[in-house]
């Protein structure tokens, strides 16, 4: 019963309801969010700025698609319309994937949901909505491990057993990912063993 108390506090240290708060939990590199199905990790930072302006760019390049597919329909002679209707509309179906693109997040979240016992992988779209890339049940799950990047930053990576494939879920500073690694562990390898006994 003391190893639960203890992981518990572990889980309020990661929240930032200690001393420090919001700042505490900026500092780490990730952010633990608990929801009434689970809880979440995402990336306290901001947006690569890589990424940023790679969907700019491809918005900027639907947009000239897309208007010259308009142009193309507007000012085509009504009898040239048939043999450059598949022109036309490969335009717009090229700048409604890439303008689709443009408009996806920039940053994932894993969601852990102890409900269904699964891992998802989730994009928040700049329209609000959920996009689920993946989606891990818990019995795939063979380990949850910390390793070090260098001797300030470690990244926390969820192995799956049927492979060689990993992902990291979090990064950040060592002391900081132990509380997380304790939890994950706990939830995703230790309750698949207790519900399957």
């Amino acid at each position: 019963m003391s190893d639960l108390a203890t992981d518990r506090r572990d889980v309020v240290r990661i929240r930032g309801w200690m001393p420090g708060g919001l700042m505490a939990m900026s500092s780490s590199g990730f952010d633990v969010e608990e929801a009434f199905w689970g809880y979440t990790i995402s990336h306290a930072g901001g947006p690569r700025l890589a990424l940023v302006l790679v969907q700019f760019l491809v918005l900027l390049t639907g947009a000239l698609c897309a208007a010259s597919g308009m142009t193309l329909l507007l000012l085509s002679p009504v009898s040239d319309i048939v043999f450059r209707s598949p022109l036309i509309f490969g335009c717009f179906a090229f700048s409604l994937l890439l303008m689709w693109y443009a408009t996806r997040g920039l940053s994932s979240r894993y969601e852990i949901d102890t409900h269904r016992s699964e891992l998802r992988r989730v994009v928040l779209n700049r329209t609000g909505l959920l996009t689920i890339q993946a989606r891990y049940g818990f019995d795939s799950i063979a380990n949850v491990y910390a390793e070090a990047v260098n001797d300030q930053t470690s990244r926390l990576y969820v192995r799956f057993r049927n492979g060689p494939g990993r992902i990291v879920v979090a990064s950040g500073k060592p002391e900081d990912l132990e509380p997380l690694s304790v939890r994950l562990r706990r939830d995703m390898v230790l309750g698949v063993v207790q519900r399957n006994p």
